[in-house]
């Protein structure tokens, strides 16, 4: 039998994990319905969004694309085969491909303070 203390303590545990699982549901569809928003305000050119009661703002982030750089690089195997001072006849160029950021709907919330009070 475990003591009351951690009995007590996993009852704790069980009611929040269940209510982690209940916001994770929230979380997912709140995600789904913000991408819905963001395709419906791409094809309208709409980029800013205030609800009525202007407690949240939503603004669309734009995607940025892939881009490529040249990055200098040195070759380590060959490094440990001679001394150091021989490093730079190794040296190589590499492509290196930086992968775009995904656009996404920022929320701002604003007047919490205000509606709070009421």
């Amino acid at each position: 039998m475990l003591p009351q203390e951690v009995q007590t303590a996993l009852s704790n545990i069980e009611k929040l994990e269940m209510q982690l699982i209940g916001l994770k549901d929230l979380v997912d569809k709140r995600d789904e319905l913000k991408a819905k928003l963001y395709d419906f305000m791409e094809e309208n050119g709409v980029y800013k969004y205030t609800t009525p009661n202007e407690l949240v703002t939503f603004t669309m982030v734009s995607p940025s694309r892939d881009r490529t750089e040249i990055v200098v690089d040195f070759d380590v195997d060959k490094l440990r085969e001679d001394d150091f001072e021989t490093y730079q006849k190794y040296v190589v160029a590499k492509e290196k491909v930086i992968k775009g950021r995904k656009g996404y709907l920022k929320t701002t919330y604003t007047n919490i303070e205000k509606e709070s009070d009421n």
